[in-house]
């Protein structure tokens, strides 16, 4: 068993105190009812019990707080030994407590210091109360200690998990986004000195609109598949500038598809990796195609491009950088393992294709 955690003072007394009194109340209202309603009763039954009980308590909550046990049966041998002194300084007190209490405020004395054996004739159980109220304490700090160290654990685990996606995101974005910008700010520079201003003031407001979006989202785990869409749209529209008749991208996805739920920016590293492989470096026209379909109740993302040079992506040992990995790691995080990413090569080309459970938001 790890070290106890600790337990203030001022967390435990109140309620304890509150407990006690709640008690104390209800036994007194019980015997009122059934032998009548004597005052002078009140100081030995159940006041010097349950009073006794509220001065020793501090102690249950001590020694649990200080003792430190390695497994079930240490803890257990501990506290047995420590739970028989508390029944016996409980059976004493008691006594001692009614005593001095009937002393003081001069009531009729049940017992006295010079006759203690007719004190432990009557109130022996008192002992084994004790005993038994020990453990009552100690089951209920390991229940306040337990549901405290859940309460941390999910704490955490919450960061952690809130850290990973600000970190997946924050890769993505710093992998991907400054060739992106850096070639986008030279397109529009060009267009501004050829004098085509209205093409460039075309691409700073679809750049402003996607780095908008970005920033606005950044902690957003899923959006819709249309929001996808859009925030892919702002990217293309300045990628088709820059490369011109170079690419021809396609687009196809049904309707039914757009309320579905995706990691955002899914489907932009994989359109940005097939700009850089199949589109960059060609001197014929190349092709784009990306398209969504619902198959045995899945979404189904595919992006494909044609490309000169066909290759194989080998994603699993980093070599192709951060952003194809770093989908497979989202993806993983999002689905555990209900989820499949492939890449597939033919003559024609390469496609990645996603498959995801298909959820609407």
């Amino acid at each position: 068993m790890a070290p106890n955690e600790p337990f203030t003072s001022r967390q435990f007394a109140p309620y304890n105190t509150l407990v006690l009194s709640g008690l104390f109340g209800f036994v007194w209202a019980r015997e009122a009812w059934t032998t009548g309603l004597i005052a002078d009763n009140i100081l030995f039954w159940p006041g010097g019990y349950f009073l006794s009980l509220w001065i020793l308590s501090p102690f249950a909550q001590y020694f649990f707080k200080s003792l430190e046990t390695n497994g079930r049966r240490a803890f257990i041998k501990q506290h047995l030994a420590i739970s028989a002194g508390f029944g016996m300084l409980h059976f004493i007190l008691t006594g001692l407590v009614i005593i001095l209490l009937e002393r003081f405020f001069k009531l009729p004395e049940h017992y006295n210091f010079y006759q203690p054996g007719s004190y432990i004739r009557q109130s022996w159980p008192y002992l084994f109360d004790g005993m038994l109220w020990y453990w009552g304490y100690i089951f209920v700090f390991l229940y306040l200690q337990t549901r405290e160290r859940l309460a941390v654990e999910k704490q955490k685990s919450e960061a952690i998990q809130k850290e990973l996606a600000a970190s997946d995101l924050s890769v993505l974005r710093t992998e991907l986004n400054p060739h992106f910008l850096f070639n986008a700010m030279n397109s529009i520079a060009m267009k501004v000195r050829l004098k085509e201003n209205k093409l460039a003031v075309a691409m700073i407001a679809s750049l402003n609109d996607l780095l908008r979006s970005v920033l606005s989202r950044k902690r957003e785990k899923t959006v819709p598949l249309s929001e996808e869409i859009e925030l892919l749209n702002k990217y293309l529209m300045i990628e088709k500038v820059r490369f011109g008749d170079q690419v021809e991208v396609t687009q196809d996805f049904n309707e039914d598809l757009l309320p579905a739920s995706v990691p955002q920016m899914i489907l932009q590293p994989l359109v940005e990796n097939a700009f850089k492989h199949g589109v960059k470096d060609s001197l014929r026209q190349q092709k784009i195609s990306i398209t969504g379909t619902k198959e045995n109740g899945s979404l189904v993302l595919t992006v494909f491009n044609t490309t000169e040079e066909v290759r194989r992506f080998d994603t699993a040992n980093g070599s192709e950088g951060i952003g194809l990995p770093n989908i497979i790691h989202r993806l993983r995080r999002h689905y555990g393992t209900d989820f499949s990413f492939q890449s597939m090569t033919t003559g024609a080309g390469i496609a990645f294709r996603i498959t995801l459970p298909f959820r609407s938001i």
